[in-house]
């Protein structure tokens, strides 16, 4: 009689949790940016000057709801004499688009074993998207360093 008891009072206070927490609502915490991206991040070195020279690397970009991997592309033709660092951070979406790196290190699967770490894709850039976020623009321009940074990507899969 007393584990028949205890049965009905659990069944009581399971039905009133669920009861309670019915009309919850349950806010999605995934970012519209997460998922694996392709596409091209374009840097002019030398920007506004009339010695602007402007490199384009095939990227692999990966967001996730708070952190971002990019490295080359390598399925694709890529220009081996600029050699873009592999790197990977936190995010964070603002006005536009944060970006706090953590890691960087030459692009190994490329074959590079030294990168150019000042035109690593760090700080605030705008960010220009689609509806539903599957093609990707950001912008910066590197006042100190004289550099545009670039970054056109589209969506090609979820994050892993």
């Amino acid at each position: 009689m007393k584990k028949v008891a205890i049965l009905v009072l659990s069944i009581g206070v399971l039905y009133l949790m669920f009861a309670a927490c019915s009309g919850d609502i349950i806010l999605k915490s995934e970012s519209d940016l997460r998922g694996t991206f392709n596409g091209d991040y374009i840097v002019t070195l030398d920007y506004g000057s009339t010695f602007a020279k402007e490199y384009t690397q095939p990227v692999v970009w990966i967001f996730t709801d708070s952190t971002y991997i990019m490295y080359i592309d390598t399925t694709r033709t890529w220009d081996h004499n600029f050699s873009i660092c592999r790197v990977d951070g936190r995010y964070s979406l603002t006005e536009g688009v944060n970006l706090f790196q953590l890691h960087s290190q030459p692009d190994e699967d490329a074959g590079f074993n030294a990168c150019k770490e000042k035109t690593n894709p760090q700080g605030d850039f705008s960010l220009t998207k689609s509806n539903n976020a599957d093609t990707l623009r950001m912008v910066q321009y590197d006042q100190a360093e004289s550099m545009y940074k670039e970054l056109r990507i589209i969506r090609i899969g979820d994050a892993p």
